[in-house]
């Protein structure tokens, strides 16, 4: 998107999979100070897909798609990946790169595309979410990882709407018109101060 702009104050770096996203990371935290932002669009895919792609991969040396078609002609049952020692691995190295992300010392933002509340969902990913019936897509966990959790909706007129459905030592808003995120949220709710 940063592409056809000149934008000096702006680094954008696409990453191609896990290594390079959390290489990346560890680099950028290295030199990170608080006035810094750090963002990621989106953190489904960088985070939590590319840590199963890089696993099957390095496991099974397959691509994921060939790996999960294998299991369902081989006619298999149950999950393709194993709870005891896959999925322990996967999400003790995506838990490390979250870890990383929620301890650097500047601004951090996310985003992340929506899926319907399912009912294998985590109850406190349905209680947290229940409300507007979506939750982001990724891990389970990444709900607890971030101090404001904000979803963006368009109403029937096509404007912009901003409902927090977490947000630490703030009151909640439930569709809040949103024409810019940096004035209508960091600056009114979170009472952010421009240039101070």
């Amino acid at each position: 998107m940063l592409a056809n702009r000149d934008l000096p104050n702006v680094t954008s770096d696409i990453v191609e999979d896990w290594t390079e996203f959390v290489e990346g990371t560890r680099a950028f935290d290295e030199k990170a100070r608080p006035e810094d932002w750090f963002v990621i669009d989106l953190l489904g895919p960088a985070s939590w897909e590319a840590v199963q792609t890089w696993y099957i991969d390095k496991r099974f040396g397959m691509a994921p798609e060939d790996f999960f078609l294998a299991h369902q002609l081989a006619k298999k049952k149950g999950n393709e990946l194993d709870g005891d020692t896959d999925w322990k691995v996967i999400n003790k190295n995506h838990r490390a790169l979250m870890t990383l992300i929620q301890r650097m010392k500047c601004n951090v933002i996310c985003t992340a595309t929506a899926k319907a509340i399912g009912e294998r969902d985590d109850p406190q990913l349905r209680s947290t979410y229940g409300a507007i019936g979506l939750r982001p897509t990724g891990q389970k966990e990444i709900s607890h990882d971030f101090h404001t959790l904000v979803v963006l909706t368009k109403s029937r007129q096509g404007d912009w709407q901003m409902t927090t459905v977490g947000d630490r030592e703030r009151v909640l808003g439930e569709k809040v018109p949103l024409n810019e995120f940096a004035l209508d949220y960091l600056v009114k709710v979170a009472k952010w101060r421009p240039g101070a």
